[in-house]
């Protein structure tokens, strides 16, 4: 009987692997819809055609129990042990959800939690959040001054030699403090009427790649000249690739002798946080209502652009370091958030694509905060620009 059970074993294990290797692929289908299901969830505003639109990401929806089932076992607990109870956006009706919006409307931030205790929290919190930015005191105005050069008149701000938290990276407790040496940035993104005294000296910027004639750039071609579109003059150039806003500055370089460049990321962050330690935004933690211009779904970027300056300026006196246009850095962009270098760090030496940073017109307010970066090919038509000077 065993040699009969034994050979009835021998014939049926074929059947018995086929059937077990049947249920390992119906449960590895089963995760590939849990995960085809969840990557619906996400999405974008429409791209326009300069795929500007890819760079917002609207909030993830995802039903509750469906997040809490094939990714959580249980709900999450925070360092005191007790449950984070997350709200949906904007209704504040479900228990759990991958972002919300608490108090502040605004999402991913320390008040997403509605359970949280302000006794536990109170380091976390700034009770003059809500004050006025007012002039930094390391910031010198009379080290400021305007390049005049071939009509440009671009104002210059001094950003004083000194160390600041670099919010969007990580050290080995937190974000870094990093030292920097002293160097000056443009008060205003580049406008449309600078950019076209370059554009009119160089030959073929649009065969170079430097700018893309469309429906929405902010300049046009009238006979061999480029011009603004009108209304248009004190608007940034848009859209400019980062080959062409590099161009730009050894232009300016060549012709004044100085080092006009565009800033390092970390330039960029110190100058648009204009003092303030870990806020979201250049002028503090308060929602960017009124004070940038973002959020729009939809138009002609041309038109829904506003002249540089329109609101107001962080407490180093720069103006549209959040929305408006995205700006070009001179660093590749690399995406590990440890630095390596505390001191003047830039990104790596080679690279496929450029750091931008600030947000843009269809940005919500959340990708306008300081500390968040993006990033696209150097020959990409798809941002803004402002010039550093180093010493």
């Amino acid at each position: 009987m065993r040699i009969i059970m034994a050979i009835i074993f021998i014939l049926l294990l074929p059947v018995l692997e086929l059937n077990a290797g049947e249920e390992e692929k119906n449960a590895i289908h089963e995760i590939g819809r849990a995960l085809s299901a969840y990557e619906k969830d996400v999405g974008s505003y429409p791209t326009t055609s300069q795929g500007l639109g890819a760079l917002t990401r609207r909030p993830i929806s995802v039903d509750p129990e469906r997040w809490k089932g094939p990714y959580l076992k249980a709900v999450p607990k925070d360092s005191w042990n007790e449950e984070f109870i997350y709200v949906f956006p904007g209704t504040h009706e479900n228990d759990y959800n991958l972002f919300s919006k608490g108090p502040d409307r605004t999402a991913m931030t320390q008040d997403d939690i509605v359970n949280w205790d302000l006794k536990k929290r109170k380091s976390l919190l700034n009770d003059d959040a809500s004050a006025p930015p007012t002039a930094h005191p390391d910031l010198n105005p009379s080290r400021n001054y305007m390049e005049k050069a071939g009509g440009l008149d671009y104002e210059m701000i001094c950003i004083n030699p000194g160390r600041f938290v670099y919010g969007s990276r990580m050290g080995a407790y937190g974000p870094p403090l990093v030292q920097l040496n002293g160097y000056w940035i443009g008060k205003y993104e580049i406008t449309t009427r600078q950019y076209c005294i370059f554009l009119n000296a160089v030959i073929d910027p649009e065969g170079l790649g430097f700018i893309l004639i469309f429906d929405g750039s902010t300049y046009t071609k009238k006979g061999e000249k480029y011009v603004s579109k009108p209304g248009c003059e004190n608007k940034p150039a848009y859209p400019v690739s980062w080959t062409g806003a590099a161009a730009f500055c050894s232009m300016l370089s060549e012709g004044t002798g100085k080092k006009y460049v565009l800033p390092t990321e970390a330039q960029w962050e110190k100058a648009a946080r204009g003092g303030l330690t870990l806020k979201k935004y250049p002028w503090g933690d308060e929602a960017p209502d009124g004070r940038a211009n973002f959020g729009y779904k939809s138009g002609k970027e041309c038109d829904l652009l506003t002249p540089v300056g329109k609101y107001s300026p962080n407490a180093y006196g720069l103006y549209d370091m959040a929305g408006n246009v995205m700006e070009w850095c001179d660093d590749w962009y690399e995406s590990e958030a440890q630095l390596k270098n505390l001191s003047n760090p830039i990104g790596p030496e080679y690279g496929t694509e450029k750091a931008l940073r600030g947000g843009n017109i269809f940005s919500q307010a959340e990708y306008v905060k300081c500390g968040l970066r993006y990033k696209n090919p150097p020959w990409f038509k798809s941002a803004g620009f402002r010039l550093a000077l180093e010493p």
